[in-house]
């Protein structure tokens, strides 16, 4: 009996001194917890034995009574992250297990905000090597400024390119490349969305746009429709209108023939 009770004593000693936050709840109340747990909440174990659900309401701590893979606490130090894993026991009880991994949700978060922020840096869109959205749509801005500064005709046309349903040999990258290939050197191309193109074409009023726009479509879209690619194709000029609404008009005027 000696033997066991020294087994007792210095398993309970191996979950006071654990890593992890250990919480026994029984009937919905908590029956032990270990000393590690009580660290992470503040205050003595004994503080804690037989709280319920609408005793931890007022004091921050109902999180702890459900199931949730992921809580949040705010404590004195500041806002404590946790993630939890549970084992349900023989006698019924559940045994909650929890790490505290609030630097860990810290770091997180600083990775996707430089990763956001990488992607808003970068300029290229990785599929058809053209600007991308943010690095076309910059272009767009200063253009844009720069008809409003000198009155200088703009003109836009917009692409938008749905690939056959069975699929097609055709990528966007080619499609992309052989309209870029077709346009003067003064003229700017990008990615605007998934499926959608922008040509910037400045200094060029309405009816030599659509000029345009009627050439590469007999040169270079007639063979994406041939391959089964849907295209619809809007041309617009400029009109003394801001960024977003020259945009707002190329999306919803009539497609252009």
């Amino acid at each position: 009996m000696h033997v066991l009770s020294d087994k007792n004593n210095l398993a309970t000693e191996t979950l006071e001194r654990a890593p992890v936050g250990i919480l026994l709840m029984r009937e919905g109340r908590v029956a032990w917890i270990n000393a590690s747990m009580a660290g992470i909440l503040g205050g003595s174990t004994a503080s804690y034995l037989g709280l319920d659900r609408d005793q931890a309401i007022p004091l921050g701590l109902a999180v702890l009574f459900g199931e949730a893979e992921r809580v949040g606490l705010v404590r004195a130090g500041g806002e404590i992250r946790l993630r939890r894993r549970m084992a349900r026991l023989a006698d019924g009880s559940e045994a909650h297990y929890f790490e505290d991994i609030t630097e860990c949700s810290r770091l997180e978060r600083e990775r996707d905000y430089y990763q956001e922020l990488s992607m808003s840096l970068d300029t290229k869109d990785l599929e058809t090597g053209l600007p991308n959205r943010n690095s076309i749509l910059q272009t767009l801005e200063e253009q844009v400024s720069r008809s409003r500064r000198y009155g200088n005709p703009l003109s836009l046309i917009r692409l938008e390119l749905h690939p056959p349903p069975q699929g097609s040999a055709l990528t966007l990258k080619t499609i992309a490349q052989e309209l870029n290939a077709g346009l003067r050197w003064a003229d700017y191309i990008g990615r605007l969305d998934t499926e959608v193109l922008l040509l910037i074409l400045p200094e060029t009023p309405l009816v030599d746009a659509e000029s345009l726009a009627t050439k590469l479509g007999d040169d270079r879209v007639a063979v994406a429709k041939s391959e089964g690619w849907s295209v619809r194709c809007t041309v617009v000029d400029w009109q003394g209108d801001d960024t977003r609404r020259l945009l707002q008009r190329l999306e919803t005027d009539s497609p252009f023939d």
